[in-house]
């Protein structure tokens, strides 16, 4: 939430009088997600209206093309962790973010506890999955203080 607060004040300075502008997306992903659920948080974080009767290659589209539109230029998505890619759920799940990777012209910030050891990058599907990123470990920021939260 940090990295994407300082990202919003930057892009905020970069085009003042823009408010319309969403530089920045941040989803928690949902536990035993599916790739509409995944989706339809995204839908939700925007703001967008979601009914029943819309499929998933709709709300994908929808959610798509507004980020353009909006400017996004950075997406976080944090509890990759939940992502079960040796279930078919997790599996088509983690499909749907190198869908969306490719269409939303923004880099994917993902954060996870212990990443190595989830099925995420385990397996076939795994290897081309950690083929693509770069794993960064963090230290907890510190949060112990007014003065740190006001940062």
């Amino acid at each position: 939430m940090a990295l994407g607060r300082s990202f919003q004040l930057a892009d905020a300075l970069q085009h003042p009088g823009q408010a319309e502008r969403r530089p920045v997306l941040f989803i928690s992903v949902p536990p035993a997600a599916t790739p509409k659920m995944l989706v339809s948080e995204f839908a939700r974080f925007l703001g967008m209206p979601l009914t029943d009767r819309l499929n998933q290659t709709q709300i994908t589209s929808a959610v798509c093309d507004l980020l353009c539109e909006l400017g996004t230029r950075l997406v976080l998505i944090d509890d990759v962790h939940l992502l079960d890619t040796q279930r078919r759920a997790g599996a088509e799940t983690s499909d749907q973010f190198k869908y969306l990777g490719e269409r939303i012209p923004a880099p994917f910030v993902y954060s996870a506890i212990n990443v190595e050891s989830s099925s995420l990058l385990s397996g076939v599907r795994g290897a081309q999955i950690a083929g693509r990123f770069k794993i960064f470990r963090h230290r907890p920021l510190p949060y112990a203080t007014e003065q740190d939260r006001a940062v």
